[in-house]
């Protein structure tokens, strides 16, 4: 079931309520005397208009789609054309699993393949990835599509164990072009990291990853690099994503400076003998 709204950038009780506040602002303004009733109105207003603005985020998602669901809006307009339907000018489409905004989007009902178009944004609701692109084809029922110039991120699953440290940071990877299946991405001519970007301090780049958000990812042919400064090569590099961290195998190559030694590389292996020590 497709339900189209039209995109407004003000929840409708907004409309209920300010009349009544620029009513008493007016007043203020003019310099008429406020009683004490007008006072308590004012403040009554004021916080319904800010109170009701910052819940609405969450009462937009509480009653966001069912499951059977699919939301179209867009601001400018939205028209059929046979069977695609095609969204101007802030187009979202969003199901309970996924949202899809972008400049513009072509949906169509009867295969779910949807085509957006412009700073297209990604999110799915429940494995918490985020990804940002061009463009972007993707069909809702098989959960498959292309990203043209993607960037993108996915929180690891992570198990916080009394005395483990652990880093709630996103896992981060762009590439030139990516290829999703239901659960899985294959990345083209890019790069991972969990540095903070524009300027990450390591990368992994390669001309393909294989990429499961919250598992694994598989880089091959792959260089690690510091900064723009490559120090490592590999045929193929496996980097654990799940929600158990502690396996066995080698840890991610290190390289610094110090006083005593200085220039110093490190590469170690990891031995998890049991999952307590």
């Amino acid at each position: 079931m497709v339900l189209d709204h039209w995109a407004s950038p003000y929840p409708y009780r907004y409309f209920t309520i300010i009349p009544f506040f620029f009513k008493h602002f007016c007043y203020l303004l003019s310099g008429f005397r406020l009683t004490p009733h007008d006072l308590v109105s004012y403040a009554i207003s004021l916080y319904f208009i800010l109170g009701l603005g910052c819940l609405h985020a969450q009462i937009a998602r509480s009653a966001g789609p069912a499951a059977d669901e699919i939301i179209t809006s867009a601001v400018l307009r939205q028209e059929m054309d046979g069977p695609v339907r095609k969204l101007r000018v802030s187009a979202k489409l969003e199901t309970t699993e996924m949202v899809l905004q972008a400049d513009e989007i072509d949906y169509n009902e009867l295969t779910g393949d949807a085509e957006a178009r412009g700073n297209v944004y990604f999110e799915n609701y429940q494995t918490r990835e985020k990804l940002y692109a061009n463009r972007i084809e993707y069909n809702l029922k098989d959960e498959t599509g292309k990203f043209y110039e993607i960037k993108g991120s996915s929180f690891p699953k992570v198990e916080f164990r009394p005395g483990l440290l652990m880093t709630e940071n996103p896992f981060i990877f762009q590439g030139r072009w990516a290829e999703k299946f239901k659960g899985r991405y294959l990345l083209y001519d890019g790069f991972v990291t969990d540095c903070r970007l524009p300027k990450p301090w390591w990368r992994l780049t390669a001309p393909r990853f294989d990429i499961v958000p919250g598992d694994r990812a598989i880089a091959y042919k792959t260089f690690f690099k510091v900064r723009k400064i490559p120090v490592l090569y590999a045929p193929a590099f496996y980097k654990d994503l799940s929600e158990n961290p502690r396996r066995s195998g080698f840890l991610t190559p290190n390289a610094g400076r110090s006083t005593r030694l200085g220039w110093v590389y490190g590469l170690g292996y990891y031995w998890a003998i049991n999952r307590s020590f």
